[in-house]
């Protein structure tokens, strides 16, 4: 197109009426704004749909020990010579590509290390007691307390 064209088609509406050239500006930066709003969107939607997997990756990281035996959950290891930190974090990423769910992975790194690598015991099993007996010994204290406060009122009661 000449400059004069373009000049022409500034200056002409819709229905073959002039249109103020900061007019024909105004809805050009209008365009241009929603077409780089729309672009940003995608791009955002793309980098947190790969994302993703390090999202889950950290949360797994958080629910284990780092096995190296400073007893700090993986995620906050802060051992500079760590040798134990990185490989336990890529063999959790490498579940989390073979589409392992998480109670999967965590089941796998428990049995394969050990319960004591898991920061929550599983509930089954053998370290079900984890839960059970800490849970009775309260119950058998408050028992006994309350056994014991109510012989005591009733003894003085006579």
């Amino acid at each position: 197109m000449q400059p004069a064209q373009n000049e022409a088609i500034l200056h002409q509406g819709a229905a073959g009426g002039s249109r103020s050239p900061d007019r024909v500006l105004a809805s050009r930066c209008a365009v241009l704004f929603r077409r780089s709003f729309l672009i940003v969107v995608v791009l955002a939607s793309i980098a947190l749909a790969l994302d993703g997997d390090s999202v889950r990756e950290q949360s797994l990281t958080k629910r284990v020990f780092c096995n190296c035996g400073c007893r700090e959950v993986l995620a906050e290891c802060s051992h500079t010579e760590c040798n134990a930190r990185e490989p336990l974090k890529r063999e959790i990423a490498s579940a989390i590509q073979q589409g392992k769910n998480d109670d999967r992975i965590l089941g796998d790194l428990g049995t394969k290390y050990g319960a004591a690598i898991l920061v929550v015991p599983a509930f089954r099993g053998f370290d079900a007691l984890l839960w059970i007996v800490p849970i009775a010994v309260a119950l058998i204290a408050l028992a006994v307390f309350v056994w014991r406060r109510r012989s005591g009122t009733a003894a003085s009661n006579r």
